[in-house]
């Protein structure tokens, strides 16, 4: 029996048990948390395994585990929800994209020197290159992201000049703006391009000194590692919708809103930007820029060439 036959035929046992599993994780993370666990069982085998465990960013280990740890444990249900059986399976897609995003995360892993990451000194050197401030990955991010908007913006064009439901038009137009606003906060309104001065009421709240918004997060809610929580939080839930839609891929839909919910293409994706969460840096924003980049091409091919007689 191979292994895809094993699992197609134990799928519900299998992820009832990891679900269970996820949740006996959770009890020592919520007890170091809570100081239920006075003797801090993590905090034990962390030190064992590295005596130089900076013990001083613990919590924001336990938290990011702990949201790490949710996500799984949704991951599962979503599974047995809509993905037990050969036919949810089948919509199940590793695709270029996939492979796009796997290669841009080892990248990462081998390039950028973090701690508890593989330090493979030949391309460490190019860090700077691909990861500094403006560098290629950074300026991809806002390309990336500003071509999604516009992509957005036509589809929008294109679902109001063929009537379709407004509910259509009013996605596409939000994504492309979620989008445009992302791009902007990255090139901080322009300040980064035009080389403008950071007001000064702007300077003693935002961690960058900078005209954004995401970097005040520290200093308004006076939350260590604030920015990066909320980052983790958006992102497990931004991989557990498209994990949730892709399920949804054989439940029936109208024609006209299919266009809107394929994304069982982006299934691994999803899964590869999940696992990001658990390094500090912008790696999740590029893989948001990845998939909102193909998704809005793919959002403007259906919608330029579907037929209003078509709608259910």
């Amino acid at each position: 029996m191979t292994f895809s036959s094993f699992l197609l035929k134990h799928d519900r046992k299998f992820f009832k048990g990891l679900a269970f599993l996820s949740i006996l994780f959770m009890i020592p993370v919520l007890g170091d948390l809570t100081g239920i666990f006075k003797n801090g069982l993590l905090r034990k085998f962390f030190s064992t395994v590295d005596p130089n465990f900076p013990v001083y960013r613990l919590v924001a280990y336990y938290v990011r585990a702990l949201i790490f740890n949710i996500w799984f444990f949704i991951f599962f249900i979503i599974h047995l929800k809509f993905f037990t059986g050969l036919r949810g399976y089948k919509s199940i897609q590793f695709n270029k994209i996939s492979a796009l995003a796997l290669v841009w995360f080892f990248m990462f892993i081998f390039i950028k020197p973090l701690p508890y990451v593989i330090h493979f000194e030949p391309l460490t050197q190019f860090s700077k290159l691909f990861y500094a401030e403006d560098g290629i990955f950074e300026v991809l991010t806002v390309i990336f992201l500003f071509l999604a908007f516009l992509a957005f913006f036509f589809s929008g064009m294109i679902s109001i000049k063929k009537n379709l439901d407004w509910k259509i038009a009013s996605t596409q137009f939000f994504l492309g703006f979620f989008c445009l606003f992302i791009c902007m906060e990255e090139i901080s309104w322009g300040q980064r391009i035009f080389t403008w001065g950071t007001p000064d009421w702007v300077s003693r709240i935002n961690s960058q000194n900078e005209t954004n918004l995401h970097n005040m997060c520290d200093r308004i809610f006076h939350v260590r590692y604030c920015l990066c929580f909320i980052q983790v939080m958006f992102f497990t839930c931004f991989s557990l919708t498209i994990l949730f839609f892709s399920g949804l891929r054989n439940r029936g839909q109208k024609p006209a809103l299919i266009g809107l919910f394929r994304l069982e293409q982006y299934y691994f994706l999803a899964i590869i930007m999940a696992v990001a969460t658990i390094f500090s840096h912008e790696l999740n924003e590029e893989l948001l820029a990845l998939f909102f980049l193909n998704y809005s091409y793919d959002v403007l091919k259906y919608y330029r060439n579907f037929q209003p007689q078509q709608k259910a």
